[in-house]
């Protein structure tokens, strides 16, 4: 891939995941960060401004990127007055402006507990970190084949997973991303944002690939009547 800019024209190795799944379908990857690691806040506020989020709007921001590049799209979107939603993978260097700059918190049990420095109860983890993040926020932890739970100021929620036959779990954590912040973006309640996204993800696992495995809204809305 080639990268342009003034006065610089440089080429950039393209970012490749080594994704070994086993027969249960739990996977291992090894990351090249390639042209992920070249992404600077400079880019980030670029594209923003040419995207113009905006109050209703929701910001999704992964952590596969440098974290100054991850904390100028959160503070960004936060000043622009949309909703933020992290998912801290992975949690290494995450630190507290980044976790008060977002309103909802998506990590898994591992990241939770690493981000709260020690493990705990979910619940009680959930709110740990819900203390350290944007007033009025959510901590959705998720717990794999078990669901997940969503704590926020009125409570902690448990949203279990359907049972579905494992095929391979990669993606499954992009799969609830996405799907939490179309749903939020579509001005549905967090916990129903959340249920949704739950199910998203247990459909994503019940079938190969990253990307491929990737339910359309169609068959959630399908999935979720029946």
């Amino acid at each position: 891939m080639w990268c342009d800019e003034p006065h610089r024209r440089q080429r950039v190795v393209t970012y490749v995941a080594l994704i070994l799944v086993d027969e249960k379908g739990e996977n291992c990857i090894a990351v090249a960060g390639g042209a992920n690691t070249a992404l600077e806040p400079g880019h980030v506020r670029e594209s923003l401004q040419r995207l113009g989020p905006g109050p209703g709007d929701v910001v999704l921001v992964g952590h596969e990127i440098p974290t100054v590049a991850a904390s100028e799209a959160l503070r960004y979107a936060k000043a622009a007055g949309s909703i933020t939603v992290f998912n801290p993978a992975p949690a290494t260097s995450v630190d507290s402006e980044m976790l008060a700059l977002s309103d909802v918190l998506t990590p898994n049990e591992g990241e939770a507990a690493q981000l709260a420095g020690h493990d705990d109860e979910h619940e009680a983890l959930g709110g740990e970190l819900l203390a350290r993040i944007a007033g009025g926020g959510h901590v959705l932890i998720t717990l794999g084949s078990r669901g997940a739970v969503l704590v926020g100021r009125d409570g902690s929620t448990v949203l279990p997973a359907p049972e579905v036959a494992v095929v391979d779990t990669v993606g499954a954590g992009d799969t609830l991303n996405g799907s939490i912040a179309a749903g939020l973006a579509a001005g549905l309640p967090i916990t129903e944002a959340a249920r949704r996204a739950v199910a998203a993800a247990s459909l994503a696992v019940a079938r190969p690939g990253a990307r491929e495995g990737m339910p359309t809204a169609r068959e959630l809305e399908a999935a979720l009547a029946g």
